[in-house]
């Protein structure tokens, strides 16, 4: 049982290192290409892609070192059925909706569903009542009760599925507050998601033809 238990936390703790060290990879290498090539993030999608199938060919090749095995390790256990293939690629496909609602929604917002923006805008007391509120949101924070919030979490859906021109225009709305910060982080994480799900599915492909 110990030894079972020994087994199950080096597994868990190699599955970490192998995706740490690739998110470690990809962010900084995208963030350099971002800031000397491209200010697009979406530009860099492809040289981002390149490096990743360079990486997983390298790892074929034993050219990686220990890494390497670890890496091929948990991509054979990633691919077969179980707990943890539903989970990693569950939340990707959860990731890859809500992200690319979030940059769908802001860019209607900001286009064909600007005049349901502006009504909110204005039924709100105009743009600098909105940054007055974003200000004191500690303040509101204390005042807004467990009921309020859970209503809040059940309206958003809601008004996704029968309001959706006025729920494109609440994030566009947020968005702006936010000095574009939301759109930014949405793209940044919708990408870096694709990225690793296309990875996942390139060596899936490359095992099979191994195979």
């Amino acid at each position: 049982m110990m030894v079972s238990m020994k087994g199950r936390f080096a597994d868990r703790k190699e599955f970490a290192i192998v995706f740490g060290v690739m998110m470690l990879i990809m962010l900084p290498v995208r963030i350099l290409l971002v800031e000397y090539v491209s200010d697009n993030w979406w530009g860099s999608f492809g040289a981002i892609s390149a490096i990743a199938i360079l990486m997983v060919i390298l790892v074929k090749k034993k050219k990686l070192g220990k890494f390497g095995e670890m890496f091929e390790r948990q991509m054979l256990k990633l691919h077969k059925r179980g707990l943890r293939r539903k989970v990693v690629f569950g939340n990707m496909i959860f990731a890859l909706i809500v992200t690319g609602l979030l940059i769908y929604s802001i860019n209607v917002g900001d286009s064909t569903y600007l005049d349901q923006k502006n009504a909110i805008v204005e039924q709100a007391g105009g743009e600098e009542a909105l940054q007055e509120k974003l200000g004191s949101m500690d303040k509101m924070y204390e005042e807004v009760t467990f009921d309020q919030i859970l209503t809040a979490f059940i309206a958003i859906p809601v008004l996704l599925f029968t309001q959706f021109p006025y729920f494109a225009g609440l994030w566009a709305i947020e968005n702006d507050l936010t000095n574009g910060f939301l759109l930014h982080l949405s793209t940044v994480a919708f990408v870096e998601t694709l990225e690793f799900f296309g990875i996942l599915m390139f060596y899936r492909f490359a095992l099979r033809k191994k195979a």
